[in-house]
Formats: C-alpha cells, structure tokens, sequence
C-alpha cells in the first residue's frame, strides 16, 4: 500500500448493505432472507436449539 493512500470508512449503509447480500449468497435454506430495512432494530433474532 502506497503511504499517501488513505482508507476510506465504510457507512453503517453499506455495512448492511454486505451483510445483507453475503447472507442471501451464504446462509440460504429455502427461507428467503428479507431486505434488511424491513427488521425491526430492537427485536434481537434467536434461531431455535437444534437448528
């Protein structure tokens, strides 16, 4: 890396943005995966045991 180059920080936006795709590509099991602006932020999502 050249010393003058600078690192950009990512937005929370495109934070979701990866997550939310590498999700759809990754963690597919015939439940469609919903945009992410649809969750609910204050609702904390727990799989069930076993799964």
């Amino acid at each position: 890396m050249n010393r003058g180059t600078k690192i950009k920080g990512l937005t929370l936006a495109e934070i979701e943005y990866v997550a939310h795709d590498l999700a759809q590509k990754i963690m597919a099991w015939n439940e469609p995966i919903p945009e992410f602006k649809t969750r609910r932020p204050s609702i904390l999502e727990i799989m069930p045991m076993g799964m």
